[in-house]
């Protein structure tokens, strides 16, 4: 009867131990390592603690793949190998940051399809092999930081259509592809920290703000769009109203942009020429998408075959253009001063008053 005791416990004492998770985080040095994790618990859904992955030779983390949750932050730092991320399908909550820096070989957040919060700073940053952060839409709330950074190839963010709070700053940083904030537009609160709320910068190739935040979205620190060496209209909701009313002591800094997005009073004048219904819908039809304006009369219209008259002030016509549907440039050749632009597309009209220099 005694030798039953003993072998009863010891086989509860082994079930136990397979149940149980690691008791202070996880560091993977390993593949041998990550491979044998779901041996050694295969019970485990959630890890106390920090997972750091950094400057290992690894190629899946397919052994994490019971993992819900982690409380403490999940670092993937110069891993070189890993292409994606199978193996995080289940991963819903990290409780601190969630940082991809310098994975080389990363395509794909796909598996990251389940994350739903990161409690503090979510950043991708320096993975030259990402195209796109589709499979990250359920993710709804960043407590700190979200940051989006020196990636050389990425052209798109609208994976990021789900987030609608970021507890301190929204940075998009020296992407040199990248032509469109979509992806943003969900985003009602940025609380901004002490490097403020909103960092848009060194984005070569960036020559909107469409798709950042909406007529709702609140800023409560400093701004920052500068030296993005295409953008021309700053003139969006969130920026519109954010300059009407800043916060103080806000740090307000707008420069090396194309002009009408070359200084803050540059915004403010393209904001001022705005219908207000600009600022209560998403779908307007036609955009200008700079004023002042130089050489070129910049656009932007959701719909397709439409016309484009300019006017000088005293009603003469200038130019007649053609409208497709998306961003269009027109070469301008007229004299400084008051231009009348009439833009028409199906039952769609509008009339802008804007000012050559």
């Amino acid at each position: 009867m005694k030798h039953y005791y003993f072998s009863a416990l010891a086989l509860m004492a082994a079930t136990f131990s397979f149940a149980q998770c690691p008791p202070a985080g996880l560091t993977i040095t390993n593949q041998s390592q990550l491979d044998a994790f779901l041996v050694e618990y295969p019970n485990c859904t959630e890890i106390n603690g920090d997972v750091i992955i950094d400057e290992v030779s690894i190629n899946n983390l397919n052994g994490l793949a019971n993992i819900v949750s982690i409380t403490g932050a999940l670092e993937i730092r110069e891993v070189p190998a890993l292409a994606n991320l199978n193996g995080l399908q289940n991963l819903q909550t990290v409780g601190t940051d969630l940082i991809l820096r310098e994975v080389g070989g990363l395509s794909s957040l796909a598996a990251l399809s389940s994350l739903a919060s990161v409690g503090g700073e979510f950043t991708v940053r320096s993975c030259p092999d990402l195209l796109d952060l589709d499979g990250v839409e359920n993710l709804a709330t960043v407590g700190l930081g979200l940051i989006i950074r020196d990636c050389e190839s990425l052209t798109s963010i609208e994976g990021l259509s789900g987030v609608t709070f970021v507890g301190e700053i929204l940075e998009v940083v020296e992407n040199p592809v990248l032509t469109s904030l979509s992806g943003l537009e969900n985003v009602t609160t940025v609380v901004g920290g002490d490097e403020g709320a909103l960092v848009i910068e060194g984005n070569s190739q960036l020559t909107s703000l469409e798709g950042l935040g909406n007529a709702s979205t609140v800023m409560t620190g400093g701004v920052t769009i500068a030296v993005n060496g295409l953008l021309a209209f700053c003139a969006v909701p969130s920026i519109c109203n954010y300059l009407q009313n800043p916060p103080a002591g806000a740090l307000v800094t707008i420069n090396t942009n194309l002009l009408g997005c070359n200084s803050q009073v540059e915004v403010e004048a393209a904001c001022a020429v705005l219908d207000t219904d600009y600022f209560v819908t998403e779908n307007v039809p036609f955009r200008l998408m700079q004023n002042p304006v130089g050489n070129a009369l910049q656009l932007h219209s959701t719909e397709d075959n439409g016309t484009v008259v300019v006017y000088d002030a005293l009603g003469r016509q200038i130019s007649h253009y053609s409208l497709q549907k998306g961003n269009n440039s027109f070469g301008l050749e007229a004299s400084s001063g008051l231009l009348i632009v009439v833009v028409e597309s199906g039952e769609h009209k509008e009339i802008f008053k804007v000012l050559k220099h």
